[in-house]
């Protein structure tokens, strides 16, 4: 597999989502615009949201919580976040208050 693959498939953070010792599933809250939103409880009181853009074109959407980690690019954030998914592209966050 190309490194490309091989980030997306050995992503520790996206794996400690699926492996939570909560066991709860993940949610769909919202299907609009062809954007859907998946939320999960985590154990520890965060929260994992994932975002999906099933459409054909760059969808805008802000995001609002204390603190904001970033699973694909391994950055931790505060506050809104406003991002661009691209189409048939996925962003995922854990957002937590501490």
């Amino acid at each position: 597999m190309d490194a490309a693959t091989a980030g997306i498939l050995l992503n520790r953070e996206v794996i400690a989502l699926d492996q939570d010792r909560s066991g709860r599933q993940a949610r769909l809250v919202r299907d609009e615009n062809g954007v859907r939103l998946w939320t999960k409880p985590l154990a520890n009181g965060d929260t994992a949201v994932v975002l999906l853009n099933r459409g054909e074109a760059p969808k805008t959407v802000t995001t609002t919580a204390h603190r904001i980690r970033d699973l694909w690019a391994h950055t931790s954030r505060t506050g809104p976040v406003t991002t661009t998914i691209p189409p048939h592209d996925v962003v995922a966050y854990r957002l937590s208050s501490a």
